[in-house]
């Protein structure tokens, strides 16, 4: 098998030849890598099936506050993603579009956090048009990597801590979960067989069938944080340090997250 036959076969539930996998290090591991390898290529050395393809956006000017800040790529630069996607493809491997959050962390970096929490309570109308023109902004942000061909669309919200949800899972489904429905009916509109997979850190057990009938492929979380096996969707895991320092797995693996879709 390919490196991309491998990963879609993973993600469709069916056995491939081997467990595929790809590793994203951080800044001290690339260091480290450097050290020892030169500057060759991280996943070139290690093999990994995965690749990330990713785009420009233009840069915010100087008087434009932040927050209303929606850039979109323009055709070049998805062309760009295409032709740099089409030549992934062309060696066997899969292609995941870069990470963008998606509404609830968005929300969370213009608003604040405790803002972002009271905002349905006590200003529930105002909160709701915020959270529709940031849905807008995310599926033209997603939807680019679809336009360019990518295997698997990667979007995300960080809804859990170490051991419960942030926020009820009644709340998460009036306030989120639409959200969330929206962008992938809308990159489905564009090309029905695109994979979409949900980055989602911390305890997030009690929304896996939320996610999944939000028509989520992929969940993308910590090792032991969302235990996906008996549900209708796949697995990228990986252990983080902060599991390593907390002495709550084995510290084999010293990386960010595993990209390990599986057909648990």
């Amino acid at each position: 098998m390919t490196s991309r036959q491998r990963v879609l076969a993973a993600i469709a539930h069916q056995e491939p030849d081997r467990v595929p996998f790809n590793l994203r290090p951080d800044p001290e591991i690339t260091a480290r890598f450097r050290q020892e390898f030169g500057d060759g290529d991280f996943a070139e050395h290690f093999g990994h099936d995965v690749r990330y393809v990713g785009y420009a956006l233009p840069d915010r000017p100087v008087e434009v506050p932040e927050v209303g800040w929606t850039p979109t790529p323009d055709e070049q630069a998805i062309a760009a993603a295409e032709a740099a996607t089409r030549a992934l493809h062309d060696r066997g491997l899969a292609v995941c579009g870069a990470y963008y959050c998606g509404v609830f962390e968005q929300a969370k970096r213009w608003l604040g956090e405790e803002a972002t929490m009271v905002a349905p309570y006590e200003n529930p109308s105002e909160f709701r048009e915020l959270l529709e023109r940031i849905t807008e902004w995310k599926m033209a942000l997603y939807g680019a990597y679809v336009t360019a061909g990518v295997d698997i669309v990667w979007m995300g919200d960080d809804l859990g801590t170490q051991r419960s949800l942030v926020m009820s899972p009644e709340q998460y489904r009036e306030w989120y979960r639409p959200c969330h429905q929206q962008i992938v009916q809308r990159l489905r509109s564009l090309r029905q067989d695109v994979r979409i997979a949900f980055h989602c850190c911390g305890h997030v057990t009690p929304l896996i069938p939320d996610l999944i009938e939000s028509g989520i492929d992929i969940l993308v979380h910590r090792f032991g944080s969302s235990p996906t096996k008996g549900h209708r969707i796949a697995s990228a895991s990986g252990s983080s340090h902060r599991q390593l320092h907390d002495g709550g797995y084995p510290p084999f693996l010293p990386f960010q997250p595993v990209f390990v879709p599986n057909t648990g």
